[in-house]
């Protein structure tokens, strides 16, 4: 089987780290990116990466789509606008990126011959604000919304699941959570606030905590999320949705503990102004999709360590 590999969006955090992974596998790479100033697209991630090909193109705008969807065995669907600010202040923006290029995605995933296994990476916002300090499984009902990211999102993901049915494509739908490692965004804390977080700890030796500090979240390091999507690629994967959340589970207040063992000048400040979108406590309940595969996750400390290593050393090109 041939090993052709489809990124859209992939020139941004995660869809870089899975063009170098599967680079090294000796798998071939075609990465669709329009390089949106607001995502995390860098030109840097994809400088050491072997065997991709890159096409700076919006989706919408590539003639020959057909060929590449043909052409490829595994379709990664990763470009959405993501950020709970920018979903309010760009709502049409918003839904144009987040819905309506997906559909047309689909759209052209029908019409051509493709045979490809499709995933589409949603997140863990579609869960909303939880009230509940329990883990969320995949039939958690979805409520308390704090951006429109999320609402977009998640008509996204309905529109994947028709489509499969309706179709009979081949689509895995990814919950993510709180990703973190190198390639991220660190200029602002519109994408992820832990890459601000680790910008900031690099720039001014400074970190700001919005909400509660005892908040526990579960965190995934990029290292072992690719490596998770390399196990699962060739699975007969049943459900139309899962979670993909981390081992650990820890409070901002502890993430912060660790950050100032890696940086012993780090200064941790409390803000008094509260975030209105923040979406507060969430882990997720990932079983459904571990329970059969045999993971060893890296450490937290290690991998925080890992990541505050790489921008001290590449900063520049990503501020």
């Amino acid at each position: 089987m041939s090993k052709n590999i489809l990124l859209i969006g992939g020139a941004g955090f995660i869809g870089s780290n899975l063009a170098k992974f599967f680079s090294d596998q000796g798998f071939n790479c075609i990465i669709i990116d329009n390089f949106l100033k607001t995502s995390s697209a860098n030109k840097f991630n994809l400088i050491k990466i072997k065997n991709i090909k890159i096409i700076n193109k919006e989706i919408t705008r590539i003639k020959n789509i057909k060929k590449y969807l043909d052409w490829s065995n595994y379709i990664y669907c990763l470009f959405s606008q993501s950020g709970h600010s920018l979903s309010i202040s760009e709502p049409l923006k918003d839904v144009n990126i987040n819905i309506n290029d997906h559909v047309y995605l689909l759209n052209q995933v029908v019409k051509s011959k493709c045979k490809s296994k499709i995933f589409y990476t949603s997140t863990r916002q579609v869960y909303g604000r939880s009230k509940t300090k329990k883990f969320l499984k995949e039939s958690s009902l979805i409520k308390n919304y704090v951006d429109l990211n999320a609402v977009s999102k998640y008509a996204c993901e309905n529109y994947y699941i028709f489509y499969k049915k309706f179709y009979n494509l081949d689509i895995t739908i990814l919950r993510l959570t709180n990703v973190f490692g190198p390639n991220m965004r660190i200029k602002d804390a519109n994408l992820n606030f832990l890459g601000f977080w680790i910008g900031q700890s690099i720039l001014k030796n400074k970190i700001e905590i919005y909400g509660k500090a005892n908040d526990i979240r579960d965190y995934l390091f990029i290292d072992d999320l690719v490596r998770i999507f390399f196990i699962i690629k060739d699975m007969n994967l049943k459900r139309d949705i899962y979670n993909l959340g981390g081992k650990y589970t820890t409070s901002l207040n502890k993430i912060s503990k660790i950050l100032k063992k890696i940086n012993p000048n780090l200064r941790t400040i409390k803000s008094n102004n509260e975030k209105s979108l923040d979406i507060g406590q969430i882990i997720l309940d990932s079983s459904s999709l571990y329970q059969n595969l045999d993971l060893r996750f890296t450490r937290l400390h290690k991998a925080l360590s890992i990541t505050y290593e790489y921008y001290k050393s590449n900063y520049k090109n990503y501020i």
